[in-house]
């Protein structure tokens, strides 16, 4: 009698047995599709304004500094960096002062790059985030994705450059201004 009852468990043992591997293959794949997902809506190559209220950027950039300072991000699909800052950043950014001073514009690095864009340079990792200035003049860039905190204190960094700059150039036009010039 005894055989056959362990015979029994033995057999239960290996039903829950194939039952966790077909759980752990159902959630793998249910991570994986939803890891995919959380990527998909930055998929496309068009640039795209992510700024409140506006429209996506169809086609080109129609000089969008001309409106003032710009960060551009430049990403490609299935950038982790990319995605992870799209999770943390992008959610928020819109309504920060630092969103408020330089909206962001997101353009895809595998795509022709609009020609208001080519005297960037290189781009080598992705994301790299480059500030704009209202006359489409570089202020600086953050290569790569530092993390929450790190961004934050990078972007300021850059964002102080820019406003040091415009405080001279104010500073300058004051000067000819008052000469005569």
């Amino acid at each position: 009698m005894a055989p056959s009852v362990q015979h029994k468990e033995g057999r239960d043992n290996g039903r829950q047995g194939m039952s966790a591997t077909r759980m752990g293959i159902i959630i793998i794949a249910i991570v994986m599709v939803a890891a995919s997902l959380v990527a998909l809506p930055w998929r496309h190559g068009a640039p795209r304004s992510i700024e409140a209220g506006s429209a996506a950027v169809a086609d080109g950039l129609s000089t969008p500094w001309r409106q003032g300072p710009r960060l551009v991000m430049f990403s490609e699909a299935g950038c982790p960096w990319c995605a992870l800052f799209h999770k943390e950043i992008t959610p928020i950014y819109a309504n920060t002062e630092e969103g408020k001073a330089a909206p962001l514009l997101e353009v895809d690095v595998t795509k022709p790059r609009p020609p208001e864009l080519r005297h960037v340079g290189k781009i080598v990792y992705t994301p790299t985030f480059v500030l704009i200035d209202g006359k489409g003049a570089i202020v600086g860039r953050i290569e790569g994705y530092p993390g929450f905190d790190f961004f934050w204190q990078r972007l300021d960094e850059l964002l102080e450059k820019m406003r040091a700059r415009q405080a001279r150039a104010g500073t300058n036009n004051n000067e000819k201004v008052a000469a005569g010039g």
